[in-house]
């Protein structure tokens, strides 16, 4: 088994192992009070939590246990796509235009359009995506405290004494988000503050040299930068006739008639 589905493999045994541990101590706290006699309403007081915790947990293995058969079944389409590809590769160069002709008509498929056909955005390109695809570099999520310590430094030493400027954890986040969805600097949620200030900030940083020196003390780890979408959402169905892994019917060569003699 590779490493990948080692991993997934693993996913509902853990759940269980935290299970069976939350179990044992549940086990052995209604044991300890039964023992010292204590009354119901004390002991449903201490394993509320513990309890709460079991149900939790058993809703995480079922979760992940569907998450893998959903996985599973799109490997195994994904396999008959490869074998289908395989078989049209290997045989279709070899049969003339009648038989690709019949082969091809085995293949019933509907493409159906699901979404919004992307539109390309009118304007400058966008810096932010612009800086991540140049440095091959994945996007930073939400700054967490230990990533904010790592820049911290950077970000103080920039700024005045007795500043009034926005935070700068707030306005990283509020960059890292942009690069990470797409939008526009005008779409930046509330919670970051006016948007202007912050795409002021933002080309300040990338002028001066601080920008770079605060993703060289981050780590490469994030998610990847987003890129316009080339295709709509698409749903694509379809039926493979059996006879399509068998290749076309062969023509029957006529028998030669052998004249006997009387």
């Amino acid at each position: 088994m590779g490493r990948d589905g080692g991993w997934r493999a693993d996913q509902p045994r853990r759940p269980d192992r935290w299970i069976t541990e939350r179990t044992g101590t549940l086990t052995k706290l209604v044991t300890d009070y039964a023992k010292a006699g204590l009354p119901a309403v004390a002991l449903q007081a201490a394993t509320r939590a513990l309890t709460e915790e079991v149900e939790q947990l058993q809703a995480m293995r079922d979760e992940a246990a569907a998450w893998m058969e959903e996985t599973e079944a799109a490997e195994q389409r994904a396999r008959d796509l490869a074998a289908l590809a395989a078989v049209a590769r290997e045989r279709l160069a070899d049969m003339d235009p009648a038989e690709q002709s019949e082969v091809l008509a085995l293949l019933d498929v509907r493409v159906t359009i699901t979404g919004e056909i992307p539109r390309p955005r009118l304007g400058l390109a966008c810096s932010m995506r612009d800086w991540f695809t140049a440095a091959q570099r994945l996007v930073p999520d939400e700054l967490t405290d230990e990533a904010w310590a790592r820049v911290e430094p950077i970000v103080k030493a920039w700024e005045p004494p007795s500043h009034r400027c926005r935070p700068g954890r707030v306005m990283l986040d509020a960059m890292f988000y942009k690069a990470r969805t797409g939008c526009l600097w005008e779409e930046l949620p509330e919670r970051f503050g006016l948007w202007k200030g912050i795409h002021s900030r933002c080309k300040t940083w990338r002028n001066c040299g601080v920008w770079d020196e605060i993703m060289a003390a981050l780590p490469d780890e994030g998610q990847p930068v987003w890129t316009p979408p080339l295709v709509p959402p698409l749903r694509v169905e379809g039926r493979v006739d059996p006879r399509v892994f068998t290749g076309p019917r062969k023509k029957r060569c006529p028998q030669k008639q052998v004249s006997r003699a009387p």
